[in-house]
């Protein structure tokens, strides 16, 4: 559960972080659509640089490993296809730098609290439940 949590706080870092340089930097430039593909993209690297860093560092045994390294890379597609499904094209012409970070970080939230950490948080309890 410790470890899950690290995780989901780092991916809600890094999404704030890869928003908020590559608006700032490119935003006026390029549609908002390009945009979204590149801090999943940005994630994507980033994500993939640290997985054989910290590859010791996720579990015990290798499967174990590999779907952790799975999720990682997945859910550094969460901006985009938050994008792609919520933000309007038209609404998206009107977006702040701050409107932006906030979005992508709550769609990250959300996609952490769904996958990483409500499983365990649910097993932990059906076991408690269980044994009393």
């Amino acid at each position: 559960m410790k470890q899950n949590v690290l995780i989901s706080i780092y991916q809600i870092v890094a999404v704030v972080l890869c928003t908020y340089f590559i608006f700032e930097n490119v935003g006026a430039e390029i549609p908002l659509k390009s945009i979204s593909l590149y801090i999943s993209l940005a994630m994507l690297a980033l994500n993939i640089v640290l997985i054989p860093l910290f590859w010791k560092h996720f579990g015990l045994t290798i499967r174990f490993r590999f779907s952790e390294a799975m999720m990682l890379v997945v859910s550094a597609f969460t901006p985009m296809f938050e994008y792609y499904t919520i933000i309007d094209d038209n609404v998206a012409m009107q977006v702040t730098t701050a409107k932006l970070v906030l979005l992508f970080a709550a769609g990250q939230v959300a996609w952490c609290l769904a996958v990483y950490i409500a499983p365990d948080l649910v097993g932990k309890l059906r076991e408690r439940i269980n044994f009393i």
